[in-house]
């Protein structure tokens, strides 16, 4: 016969459960997707806060406060207001209006300095941004003309690229990726060209470029 088992002691209280810690959520900074240029595109609304385009590579920046932002393949347009009459445009030079690629620092300074579009731009200090050396642009130029294409996927495409405004102030930046323009611009002379000028301060004072 089989022997009697032995009891199981039973346990007088039960043993507390562990909390699990959860981790904080890490915020996330919005990115801006690219919409398709055409003649009707519209800005989109966008609040305060660190918001990064896809601008060579990765381009991060705080607005002060909402905008209206139009976001193109390799072009990001921030307007003053919903008038739409001054902005910061910050854009991949790829290739000058024709077409021809732009390798790198040295072609889009070349291209500034010697095409007939750029002209009447007068050369300023160069200064330094987000560590990185960047030559700074002023003055009005010949309008209507197609200054430089932001994407090779919309060479050909007529109303892809970027286009010299009345007034403008302009930096490029030798970025991680590739060289990145910032403009302040106004489609009038003067216009609003000092509210895009610090609103091109404001933005150029928080940005970071990754490749």
């Amino acid at each position: 016969m089989a022997p009697e088992p032995t009891p199981t002691p039973v346990p007088t209280s039960a043993p507390e459960p562990t909390a699990t810690p959860v981790p904080e959520p890490t915020p996330s900074v919005p990115v801006i997707e690219a919409q398709t240029p055409s003649e009707f595109v519209e800005p989109v609304v966008t609040q305060p806060g660190d918001i990064a385009v896809p601008v060579g590579g990765t381009t991060t920046f705080r607005l002060a406060r909402s905008r209206p932002v139009l976001q193109q393949p390799g072009h990001t347009l921030i307007y003053i207001d919903a008038d739409r009459l001054a902005e910061v445009d910050i854009f991949s030079p790829v290739a000058n209006g024709e077409g021809d690629p732009l390798d790198d620092f040295a072609a889009v300074i070349n291209e500034l300095t010697t095409n007939t579009v750029f002209a009447d731009l007068t050369e300023l200090e160069p200064v330094t941004i987000a560590g990185l050396p960047a030559r700074v642009f002023e003055g009005s130029v010949l309008t209507g003309e197609r200054g430089f294409h932001t994407d090779t996927s919309t060479i050909g495409n007529d109303w892809a690229g970027w286009f010299p405004p009345a007034r403008m102030r302009l930096w490029v930046i030798d970025a991680p990726a590739g060289p990145i323009v910032v403009t302040a611009e106004s489609l009038f002379d003067p216009g609003q060209y000092d509210d895009a000028v610090r609103m091109a301060g404001g933005l150029l004072s928080t940005m970071t470029f990754e490749g």
